[in-house]
């Protein structure tokens, strides 16, 4: 179902915003929704959407996106990592 696939590529842009500063918030988000919409139960991708919405100023979604990543993986690290 490819979920993991936009997952990473919407994760990876987030690397470039991070490493150049690149204005690629807008298409990681879009790849994110994409992992979401194909598999809701995807922590993965909804810790990076949390990461990604937090770079926007997008606190209270980005806080329920964190929660629910947590919410569906409490063991992964980057769900609790993207939800400080």
């Amino acid at each position: 179902d490819y979920a993991d696939a936009w997952a990473g590529f919407g994760a990876s842009l987030q690397g470039r915003f991070l490493a150049e500063g690149a204005d690629v918030l807008d298409e990681s988000i879009a790849y994110l929704e994409k992992a979401i919409a194909l598999d809701p139960s995807h922590a993965f991708a909804h810790a990076w959407m949390c990461q990604a919405l937090v770079f926007q100023g997008q606190y209270p979604k980005a806080l329920e996106y964190g929660q629910r990543a947590v919410e569906l993986d409490p063991a992964q690290l980057d769900c609790w990592l993207f939800l400080g």
